[in-house]
């Protein structure tokens, strides 16, 4: 388990320590932190050239939001939720398995590929439209498998609380409350996005935020 009680917690150290990753408070060692700087780079601009090439000559399909030309690459801006989802689950597997699939499973490309596609299937099967038990093993499975390798890949990286909210509760709240589709923050993260389309110079503007706000949804507001 990954979930961060004090026994987990002292039997990932060691591990981690077995491997030369970590000392005994819990640091980096030398090697590792040599190690870092080079391994932390996943899609340099060779692998986002295909990526794209790829993209352009996808046909997806008509529930599938279309990815910006030349994602990756500075001045594209961020994406939407329905943009990760595209890139993330139909993009980046077709293109990273071509790419990746046929190494020796000992490459660091081919741990990279296995440990991305784990994430992409607990993602798919925590947004589908039925959740069952069934499911949910697979659910936590994958996620557990995605973490483990993720420290291993990745010296010096931790367990956030996103994660682990995602391996110890997203599984049980699925099956408690329902679908996740039923009840996700859409409408939020548009929110969000509107936000961000204000110019404000980088001060925060109560007042005009909030006259731009009210504008776009044809309201009046009075002082």
């Amino acid at each position: 388990s990954l979930c961060p009680d004090d026994g987990t917690k002292s039997d990932h150290l060691f591990q981690r320590m077995e491997k030369g990753i970590v000392d005994a408070s819990g640091r980096l060692t030398s090697a590792a932190r040599k190690n870092q700087g080079k391994k932390n780079r996943v899609l340099g601009r060779k692998t986002l050239s295909v990526i794209w090439r790829d993209m352009e000559h996808l046909e997806l399909p008509s529930w599938a939001t279309r990815v910006p030309r030349g994602v990756g690459s500075p001045g594209q801006g961020n994406l939407g939720a329905d943009e990760w989802r595209s890139f993330c689950l139909i993009n980046r597997p077709v293109s990273l398995i071509n790419l990746w699939g046929y190494l020796s499973a000992d490459s660091r490309e081919y741990k990279l590929l296995r440990n991305f596609l784990d994430c992409a299937k607990a993602v798919k099967l925590a947004t589908m439209r039925i959740v069952t038990p069934e499911r949910m093993e697979e659910y936590r499975s994958a996620m557990h498998s995605y973490l483990t390798t993720l420290l291993e890949l990745f010296p010096g990286t931790t367990i956030v609380p996103n994660q682990h909210l995602a391996l110890g509760h997203i599984p049980d709240v699925l099956l408690s409350k329902g679908p996740g589709p039923g009840y996700w923050c859409y409408g939020f993260e548009r929110g969000n996005y509107e936000l961000q389309q204000i110019k404000t110079n980088n001060r925060i503007c109560e007042s005009a935020c909030r006259g731009t706000l009210l504008a776009a949804s044809n309201l009046v507001y009075t002082r």
